[in-house]
């Protein structure tokens, strides 16, 4: 089984994060285009059945890219594996970007309960090429609209501490759920195994062709994160060239910028409602914004 699926559209809320550590980041810029993902870095990525350099194995291409000019590829029989290792404890927010040509034949990814693949799926999700999606969890199926042609982000946010999971799809909230679901029923275990980027497709008899770009997998802390749900603080475009907008209901004090190593790259002072970012590097960065509400971060790509 490796085809089925949740979704419950609300507003998207903007989470204040402190101390957290991006223990994984890779935007595929750093490998050879042309050349297979796992025979690069079979040490972070692997296939589902362990074989780097057969089919299964994903390329790195630069027909896409958010950030940079690589991304990877996903078609024919890819079958790509990144692991976590039977994770127990702890929060763990996973953030990836995906391309889902029109011309194709959609795309597809699920969360896996183990390491080793096939044993349990805690939720799947297929794309098909018409902007239309599935989510399956615990027998139910939900569907949700995302952009063709276009880049659009995905964020998964697993609470093993709290038996919980919150999908995002392009800035739309997937209700949260408990984690140790499985696609097919409520009895799996509250573990985070591995993540899976098959070229399935949400099409009968097809194979999917579809792009990852800028995965990151941060570890949040398990103390000290609000939930903001009615500050409305906003960042726009994003991913951003030169400027970031920033829509606040209330007056910004400050702001910090870090890239994704944790380094301050960039601070703003003053009531201001834009970012000159057009001197920053391509990839992923996060903006603390400070209000006299408090202070939420927010992650952007700078283009």
């Amino acid at each position: 089984m490796k085809k089925g699926l949740l979704l419950f559209c609300l507003a998207f809320p903007f989470v204040m994060l402190q101390a957290q550590t991006v223990i994984f980041s890779d935007n595929f810029d750093s490998y050879t285009a042309g050349q297979q993902l796992c025979v690069q870095n079979s040490t972070d990525w692997g296939t589902w059945n362990n074989a780097p350099g057969t089919a299964e194995d994903g390329y790195i291409t630069t027909e896409q890219a958010v950030s940079g000019s690589n991304s990877l590829k996903i078609e024919g029989t890819n079958d790509i594996i990144y692991r976590f290792n039977n994770q127990t404890s702890g929060i763990y927010e996973i953030d990836f970007n995906y391309y889902v040509p029109s011309s194709g034949s959609g795309a597809y990814f699920n969360i896996q309960h183990y390491t080793q693949p096939g044993v349990q799926w805690a939720f799947e999700c297929a794309f098909y090429i018409n902007g239309v999606a599935y989510l399956r969890q615990n027998e139910n199926l939900f569907t949700f609209n995302f952009p063709n042609d276009a880049w659009f982000p995905v964020k998964i946010i697993v609470d093993l501490n709290n038996d919980s999971v919150a999908i995002f799809i392009n800035g739309e909230s997937l209700e949260t759920a408990p984690f140790s679901y499985t696609a097919d029923g409520d009895n799996g275990v509250c573990q985070l195994g591995a993540l899976n980027f098959f070229a399935g497709s949400a099409l009968t008899n097809a194979s999917g062709t579809y792009y990852v770009d800028d995965f990151v997998v941060t570890q949040l802390p398990t103390t000290g994160i609000e939930v903001f749900n009615d500050s409305k603080i906003s960042i726009y475009p994003n991913p951003a060239t030169n400027w970031l907008n920033i829509s606040s209901e209330k007056e910004i004090l400050n702001a910090e910028i870090i890239n994704i190593d944790g380094q301050l790259v960039k601070t703003i002072s003053g009531n201001f409602n834009n970012i000159g970012i057009g001197d920053l590097s391509n990839g992923v960065y996060f903006v603390n914004i400070h209000t006299e509400n408090g202070t939420e971060t927010l992650k952007f790509i700078k283009k």
